[in-house]
């Protein structure tokens, strides 16, 4: 692993500690470390130029959001404020809570399927 500065829609989001590509557990393919699959390329905190494993839709602060924080409004109650990194929604007819954005079934933690029978697509729970 390997801290780096990250970023999402061009706003600073904070340094995160990230699989690095070329890591035993990546071995190259970051589709192993859900819901970490896309490649970047950055400067470590330590100065080295390397491959990591980043979020595609999300964030860091998103991810540790989801299913466990309740909200009223994503934009400001889960994940970065200001940007749209998660999504606030009710969850078996309660409270809302913090949810991740998705494409696919990759873009979720790792034991968690992408809700695309939804609007919008989700993250399950």
């Amino acid at each position: 692993m390997a801290c780096v500065p990250t970023e999402f829609d061009s706003v600073a989001v904070g340094r995160f500690c990230m699989w690095r590509v070329d890591s035993t557990v990546v071995d190259g393919d970051c589709g192993a470390v859900r819901p970490f699959t896309e490649t970047a390329t950055g400067t470590s905190l330590s100065g080295e130029r390397m491959d990591y494993c980043r979020a595609a839709i999300t964030t860091c602060p998103a991810i540790d959001d989801h299913g466990v924080r309740t909200c009223t409004d994503a934009t400001e109650g889960c994940g970065v404020s200001g940007v749209l990194d998660a999504l606030c929604l009710e969850r078996d007819a309660g409270d809302p809570v913090c949810t991740l954005p998705c494409r696919a079934d990759g873009d979720c933690p790792q034991t968690l399927t992408c809700d695309m029978g939804a609007t919008p697509f989700h993250c399950t729970y």
